[in-house]
């Protein structure tokens, strides 16, 4: 079967960090048959290889650092949206078989729409739209009427429905009539894949290539410097630890204003993901501060490579604590 991956996020250079995630689920579908990624913005022609990527433009909308920071500061370039439609849907025409969207806005309704309006005999196969954290979190920031609106366009397409923690859907579900509300519990939960560079070296050989040396303590904070992840309350709680040495890793429109906050902290911008990956393995605690998550992708990294972290019990991560006792949860009178 042919399965075509709708996204907004993607990488565009190799080795980059945005849409890494869809990439690893996209190449695990290619065990079933051939992939074509549709992927908003412009980026690297892809190496050789099985997974084929069509870019849709929209870069003034879509990358780095996410759409809705984009849109507050350049509001008109919502009309780019447009165009990526339109060239989705020349792509998607007359073709069959597994569509996939990631995020419910605007591609998962952009699907459900594109389903409902074929003829019965010209839907593809099955269609899949897996929610994330920081669209279930725009649904229910919008009014009830067009919430549920969307999510019924989504249950007349037969749409499965997959969430990526149960604390999502049953968020989102508690937001919906009781129709809606059991189409929303009876998703499928299952989080973002998880796919680690291969190449990282050990915690010791990460330590000396990065040239960490001594005994005070290495703390992370990993991720978009916007003001949904909050990395002002993170770099507040990490530079109150005593010797601590805090680096943070990422990039966005709140960098300046943290730069001049912090200025003990030492901020690295944004680095692709192998490098992000061995700053992970060689900290001592990662921090992360952002409640708009369903299964923080950063967090559950810096579990993998055996890191410690404190963060704020958002999405899945109570669950998680229970599981994994090198993951330690903050409560809301906390400074986190």
């Amino acid at each position: 079967m042919t399965h075509f991956v709708l996204t907004t996020s993607f990488p565009t250079y190799p080795g980059e960090a945005a849409g890494h995630f869809v990439e690893a689920e996209a190449r695990e579908l290619l065990s079933h048959g051939p992939v074509t990624v549709l992927a908003a913005g412009r980026g690297e022609d892809p190496n050789p290889g099985p997974l084929q990527v069509t870019w849709l433009g929209g870069s003034g909308l879509f990358g780095w650092p996410g759409a809705l920071p984009r849109l507050r500061s350049k509001p008109w370039v919502i009309g780019e949206l447009f165009g990526v439609l339109r060239r989705a849907r020349r792509v998607l025409d007359g073709k069959r078989g597994h569509l996939v969207a990631h995020w419910i806005l605007p591609f998962g309704l952009f699907a459900a729409r594109l389903q409902r309006r074929r003829a019965r005999t010209e839907r593809f196969d099955s269609l899949q739209v897996v929610a994330h954290g920081s669209d279930v979190r725009l649904l229910l920031a919008l009014p009830r009427l067009f919430c549920r609106a969307i999510l019924r366009e989504l249950f007349l397409a037969d749409a499965e429905l997959r969430v990526v923690s149960a604390e999502l859907r049953d968020e989102l579900a508690s937001a919906l009539p009781p129709e809606l509300a059991g189409y929303v519990r009876r998703a499928h939960v299952e989080p973002a894949a998880l796919a680690l560079p291969s190449d990282l070296p050990t915690r010791e050989q990460a330590r000396a290539q990065l040239d960490i040396d001594g005994d005070r303590p290495v703390v992370l904070f990993v991720g978009r410097l916007v003001e949904g992840k909050r990395p002002e309350v993170a770099l507040e709680a990490a530079t109150l630890i005593p010797r601590a040495r805090v680096y943070c890793l990422g990039d966005g429109p709140e960098r300046a204003h943290l730069e001049r906050r912090y200025p003990e902290v030492q901020f690295l911008g944004q680095v692709d993901r192998t490098t992000c990956m061995t700053w992970m393995r060689a900290a001592d605690l990662l921090i992360s501060s952002s409640r708009l998550e369903g299964s923080p992708g950063g967090v559950r990294e810096a579990l993998a490579l055996g890191t410690p972290v404190v963060a704020v019990p958002a999405g899945d991560l109570k669950e998680r604590a229970v599981q994994d006792s090198n993951l330690w949860l903050v409560g809301a009178e906390s400074s986190l």
